[in-house]
């Protein structure tokens, strides 16, 4: 199996530096390499501080996540990959986090994109990011957070872009992701592009990343308005009449009150 890693970087070295690190330490016996992907025109990055199975892309301009990542896929697939793996680079992979993903693959040939649950805090308090959700009437997607792993894989709508091990053939098929957006909801348009043209999309439990909660893109004001422009992106995209209609007064009605409430709270 070959594998090929795509890790976009925009902020935090420090973070990049230890996904890197962790994958080398849980890689061992696997045959991968990894495009970094420097999305941070501002900011620049020495090929010196990488080791040799580590090729360093630098964009010039920052391209968004759809953007960034659709340059690492484009130059990963020169490789002829088995699969790619994209991860934010403020992720850290767990130890033997590959293996129950690949199981899915060989138990499901129709099994196209899969996720590993991911392990963040709220309140102090441990939680695992699973499966997303679409209401198909108001057009919020939502990720499932337990305080316990369930012990089956399971088969959904969409999936967390944070980590996602996708099988070459997804890309040959469907193409890359959507650069309509610049951030949020590519992933969740890329998981229904999949499973429209036949791939399953699957979220197993048995494999962990640990998440630091974008930390270079803060949940502040802006990426509310980010989050609220995307979002309308996706429903003109995806729901049909009538339902694009509810679902696009339904967010002008419920964005604006976030954005209240976030403005009160930073003040």
């Amino acid at each position: 199996m070959k594998l090929a890693i795509v890790c976009l970087h925009y902020h935090y070295l420090k973070d990049t530096i230890a996904c890197l690190t962790s994958l080398k330490e849980n890689l061992k016996g696997v045959d991968y390499k990894i495009f970094l992907v420097n999305n941070n025109p501002q900011e620049k990055i020495s090929k010196k501080a990488f080791p040799k199975l580590v090729e360093l892309i630098q964009t010039g301009a920052n391209l968004g996540f759809a953007g960034g990542n659709n340059l690492g896929i484009k130059a990963s697939l020169a490789l002829r990959p088995d699969f790619v793996l994209l991860i934010n680079n403020d992720a850290v992979v767990k130890e033997g986090f590959l293996t129950p993903l690949i199981e899915i693959f060989q138990k499901d040939p129709k099994a196209g994109l899969v996720a590993p649950a991911i392990v963040h805090y709220k309140n102090g308090k441990k939680q695992f990011g699973l499966e997303g959700h679409i209401n198909h009437w108001l057009g919020i997607c939502r990720h499932r957070n337990l305080n316990y792993l369930p012990k089956k894989e399971i088969r959904t709508e969409f999936v967390s872009g944070c980590c996602l091990l996708i099988k070459k053939d997804v890309f040959v098929k469907v193409g890359f992701f959507p650069e309509q957006y610049f951030l949020y909801f590519e992933d969740v348009d890329y998981c229904l592009q999949s499973k429209k043209a036949g791939f399953r999309i699957y979220l197993q439990p048995q494999s962990l990343v640990f998440h630091k909660q974008n930390r270079s893109f803060k949940r502040d004001i802006n990426n509310l308005i980010l989050n609220f422009k995307s979002n309308l992106i996706f429903v003109g995209r995806w729901f049909p009449w009538p339902k694009r209609i509810i679902a696009s007064l339904y967010l002008i009605l419920f964005y604006p009150g976030l954005i209240i409430i976030r403005f009160l709270k930073q003040s």
